[in-house]
């Protein structure tokens, strides 16, 4: 087990990583303010270093949210996650999204209007930050 500094004031603790055969797992614990999660806990597998589980944690310990990755295959020589599931606990209900990647390609072509950008004035309201809120207000926000 080998133990990091803080990255900074609002980290409490520090990361964590356990070796084990054939896994690695790291632990960050933090407690920065305003976070309702107090860590974050990776495993990685030990041969190839790709992502098994992402897990966030609430104070009590519970896990609250996690997204486990099984198989892995190479597309134009990129590993890529085959299938995910993520579990998320809202209160005494949980909740499972799996997902089966089928027909992936890795860096296609795309054409240059495929994203645009998001007009403010278009954003609703319950989404935007209060900041923004109030210089828009005030007048100082334009779309």
């Amino acid at each position: 087990v080998r133990r990091t500094p803080p990255r900074d004031k609002h980290v409490v603790s520090n990361c964590v990583v356990a070796v084990d055969p054939g896994c690695y797992r790291l632990q960050e614990i933090v407690r920065a303010e305003g976070s309702r999660y107090v860590a974050t806990r990776i495993e990685l597998d030990g041969d190839t270093s790709l992502m098994r589980t992402y897990e966030t944690l609430l104070p009590s310990g519970r896990t609250d949210m996690s997204a486990t990755i099984e198989k892995y295959r190479t597309v134009d020589g990129v590993p890529i996650a085959r299938s995910m599931r993520i579990r998320i606990k809202r209160g005494d209900r949980d909740e499972q999204l799996d997902f089966e990647f089928k027909d992936v390609k890795v860096n296609p072509d795309l054409p240059k209007n495929v994203f645009k950008p998001l007009r403010f004035d278009r954003i609703p309201q319950r989404f935007r930050h209060p900041r923004d809120l109030a210089r828009q207000n005030s007048g100082a926000v334009g779309g």
